[in-house]
């Protein structure tokens, strides 16, 4: 969409959305912050506004004005290793299972289709353990799918299987409220510094730098059997390779508002 005065008024969201995208590419910073600031005082809960907009401010050296994945990342460990052991024998035996699925992010692994709570008693009982850790997060009175069906909320859930030398592309939610990471076995991992973790980049590969700023480095998460994670779905992330002799399995989740939607990878 060209951007000019016509289509801003035709629709607006995608005008200021579009332009600032281009002055972010252009580093024209300030353009594009005050780009962005627009689309979020139009829809306050644009997950791409929001992950520019906080890329844009950490890249300028103004990180008390973007965000602190350290403070925003939740986390629990719900389940125990007999549940974490049937979810990992049940997830690894899925039919969907797609190596290296072209419209994702897994790189060395295989993704699934959405885990719904209809495909059986272990499916439904991994949705209510999800349910309740998000209604926990939003202070919900009574936690579950219920509970979060009622504010319009559901969960869509798949599982992604790493193996050796295996990673996720860069990249965030853009149709979540909050999202989330349940690791079900993590082996021993070896390689970088931060191999096999979940890395919540403060920028963006793409993004030019500023000149005379250095962003801060990457948030580091290192995964643990049973170890659940809960973000905003607009933190960018990734995942480091690594090199192990077992797979790397976890179930990534979205929150989502209303009718089941498609959902990113983790």
């Amino acid at each position: 969409m060209p951007t000019s005065p016509q289509n801003a008024e035709q629709d607006p969201i995608r005008y200021w959305s579009e332009l600032g995208q281009r002055h972010a590419l252009a580093s024209r910073y300030d353009e594009a912050i005050a780009d962005f600031e627009n689309v979020l005082r139009l829809a306050a809960d644009h997950v791409l506004a929001r992950a520019w907009l906080a890329a844009l401010q950490h890249a300028s050296g103004n990180p008390a004005a973007g965000y602190r994945p350290a403070e925003m990342i939740v986390e629990s460990r719900p389940a125990d290793a007999a549940l974490l052991q049937r979810l990992s024998a049940w997830v690894v035996e899925r039919a969907d299972l797609v190596q290296d699925p072209a419209d994702k992010t897994t790189h060395g692994g295989r993704q699934s289709g959405e885990l719904r709570a209809g495909d059986g008693p272990l499916a439904a009982e991994l949705q209510e353990l999800l349910a309740a850790e998000v209604c926990e997060i939003l202070e919900l009175p009574e936690p579950g799918v219920a509970s979060l069906a009622a504010q319009g909320l559901r969960i869509s859930a798949w599982t992604v299987i790493l193996d050796s030398g295996g990673y996720q592309d860069i990249h965030i939610h853009q149709a979540g409220v909050l999202s989330g990471v349940f690791y079900l076995k993590i082996p021993p991992m070896s390689g970088s510094e931060h191999a096999g973790c979940l890395l919540f980049p403060h920028t963006v590969p793409w993004l030019p730098p500023r000149a005379g700023v250095r962003p801060p480095p990457p948030w580091p998460v290192r995964p643990e059997s049973g170890l659940l994670l809960l973000f905003p779905s607009y933190l960018w992330h990734r995942t480091e390779p690594f090199r192990s002799d077992e797979p790397r399995i976890c179930i990534a989740f979205d929150v989502l508002p209303g009718a089941p939607a498609r959902h990113a990878d983790q």
